[in-house]
C-alpha cells in the first residue's frame, strides 16, 4: 500500500517477510494528461494516486498559449500552461467573462489566463437625465440578455442655464423624440411622454395623427405594428401563405439588410420559400430568427444572391442539413452563423464548384464535438469549401459571448437605418 513495501521469501514453506520499507519514489513525475500527474516506486510496482497539476502560486498561467486568441479553425477553447511539478503542457478550458469597465473598449476574456478573445469599441449614445444633464451609454449587445453596462457619469451641459430642447424624430415622428443639449449634442431617441396614444407629448409637443396605409409608413410603422394604437398593419414587403411559408419579397434596391419577420398579417412565419430571395442582387446581410426554416432541403434560399455578405441563422425548427444550392453563386459571402441543430452540408450547398475563391468565416453555435459529427455527414464539394476556403469558430451550445453589431440592419418593413 501507500505506507511502503516488504520482501517476501518465495521458497515453499519458508514464509519469511521483511519489515515494511518506505517506498523509494521516483523524483520525476509522470503526467496523466490533463488530470494531473503521479510518481512510481523505483523498487516495486507501487504507483501514487493522480494529483492535480500545479502552477506557480499567485502567478497567471503561462503562456505557451495556443492561437485560440486568433480563433483557429480547430475550435480550441483552451489556454495552455506548464505544470511546475511535472513540466507537462496542460490545456484548460477558458473561463469567460465580459469586462465593460474600460472607457474605450470592452472585451470578452478568460479570467484565468487573461486572453481577450474578442474586443469591441463602445458604441455610445447620449442619454438625457434631468434638464441640462446627460450621460453617455454604450448600446453594444453581447447575446442572450447581455448588454454592455458601461456608462459615463451624468454631467451638466456647459450652458448650464438652458434646458434640453426636444423635437419629434425627423424620420419617424410617432416613434419618439430626440433632445438637443444647449452644448449642441444630440441625445438618443426616446419614446414620447404621453398619458395616452392621442395626447400631446409633454416634452416635444408632438400630437401628430397616424393614418394606416397599405405600404410602410415612416410615421410610426415598426415591426408590423402601429406605434400609436398597436394595431397590426398589412405588410406589403413580404407575402405569406396560410401555411406560414413566405412566398415573395417586394423590397426595392434600398432593402439591403433584412431581418426576416416572425409574423406577417398575424400568420406565424415557418419558412422562407424557395424563390423568395433567389437572385436578389440588392441583399447584403440577413438575419433569420430562431424557429424559421431557411437554407435547408431543396429550397435553395440564397441561390444567386451575388452581393450577399452575411447570413445569420439563429435556430432551425428541426435538425436538418444545409441544403442543395443554399449558397450557390453567393460569391461575396464572408460570414455564416449556423445554429447547433445543423446536421451536415449537402454535396452542393455552395454549388458544384464556386466560381470564385471564397473566404468565409463560419460561426457554429454548437460545440467542437458536434461539428466533428457534421463533417462526415457532408458532401465532398461542400467539404472542399469548408476545409479549404473557410475558418470555423465555435462558441458552444449557448449564446454567451456572441456580439451582434446590427445597428444598421433595416427592420423587416422599414427603410430607416436604425
Amino acid at each position: 500500500g501507500a505506507n511502503g513495501h516488504k520482501d517476501v521469501c518465495q521458497t515453499e514453506g519458508c514464509g519469511y517477510e521483511s519489515e515494511v520499507k518506505s517506498h523509494n519514489l521516483d523524483p520525476e513525475y509522470t503526467p496523466d494528461g490533463n488530470k494531473g500527474h503521479h510518481t512510481n516506486c523505483l523498487d516495486c510496482d507501487y504507483v501514487t494516486e493522480t494529483e492535480p497539476h500545479h502552477h506557480a502560486e499567485g502567478e497567471p498561467f503561462d503562456v505557451e498559449r495556443n492561437s485560440y486568441g486568433q480563433f483557429t479553425n480547430q475550435g480550441l477553447h483552451y489556454h495552455d500552461y506548464r505544470c511546475t511539478v511535472c513540466e507537462a503542457r496542460v490545456s484548460e478550458e477558458h473561463k469567460m467573462e465580459f469586462d465593460c469597465s474600460d472607457p474605450e473598449t470592452e472585451r470578452w476574456y478568460c479570467t484565468i489566463c487573461q486572453t481577450a478573445i474578442s474586443t469591441w469599441t463602445h458604441n455610445f449614445v447620449l442619454v438625457a437625465d434631468d434638464d441640462g444633464y446627460h450621460h453617455q451609454e454604450c448600446t453594444n449587445f453581447h447575446g442572450g440578455s447581455n448588454y454592455c453596462t458601461y456608462k459615463t457619469e451624468s454631467v451638466k451641459c456647459e450652458e448650464s442655464g438652458e434646458a434640453i430642447v426636444y423635437t419629434a424624430d425627423s424620420d419617424a415622428p410617432a416613434s419618439g423624440h430626440r433632445g438637443t443639449c444647449p452644448c449642441g449634442n444630440e441625445l438618443a431617441l426616446e419614446a414620447h411622454d404621453q398619458d395616452g396614444p392621442s395626447d400631446t407629448c409633454k416634452k416635444c409637443g408632438y400630437s401628430g395623427t397616424h393614418t394606416h396605409k397599405d405600404e410602410p409608413d415612416a410615421n410610426g410603422y415598426k415591426d408590423g405594428l402601429c406605434d400609436i394604437d398597436g394595431l397590426q398593419l398589412t405588410d406589403p414587403i413580404w407575402t405569406i401563405g396560410a401555411d406560414g411559408i413566405i412566398t415573395a419579397f417586394k423590397g426595392d434596391e434600398t432593402y439591403t439588410k433584412l431581418i426576416v419577420p416572425t409574423t406577417i398579417d398575424g400568420i406565424t412565419v415557418k419558412s422562407v420559400g424557395k424563390t423568395t430571395l433567389q437572385y436578389n442582387k440588392n441583399l447584403t446581410h440577413i438575419i433569420v430568427p430562431s424557429g424559421i426554416e431557411a437554407a435547408t432541403g431543396t429550397n435553395q434560399t440564397f441561390k444567386g444572391c451575388s452581393n450577399l455578405q452575411s447570413v445569420i441563422i439563429l435556430g432551425l425548427p428541426t435538425a436538418a442539413n444545409i441544403g442543395t444550392n443554399a449558397f450557390r453563386e453567393c460569391n461575396s459571402l464572408k460570414e455564416i452563423v449556423l445554429p447547433e441543430n445543423v446536421t451536415g452540408f449537402h454535396q452542393y450547398a455552395f454549388g458544384s464548384s464556386p466560381a470564385v475563391s471564397l473566404n468565409i468565416t463560419i460561426y457554429f453555435m454548437g460545440t467542437n464535438e458536434q461539428w466533428n459529427k457534421i463533417l462526415p455527414a457532408s458532401g465532398t464539394a461542400a467539404l472542399k469549401v469548408i476545409q479549404e476556403q473557410s475558418t470555423v469558430l465555435f462558441f458552444g451550445a449557448d449564446d454567451s459571448g456572441w456580439h451582434w453589431q446590427i445597428d444598421n440592419v433595416v427592420p423587416m418593413a422599414g427603410k430607416n437605418n436604425n
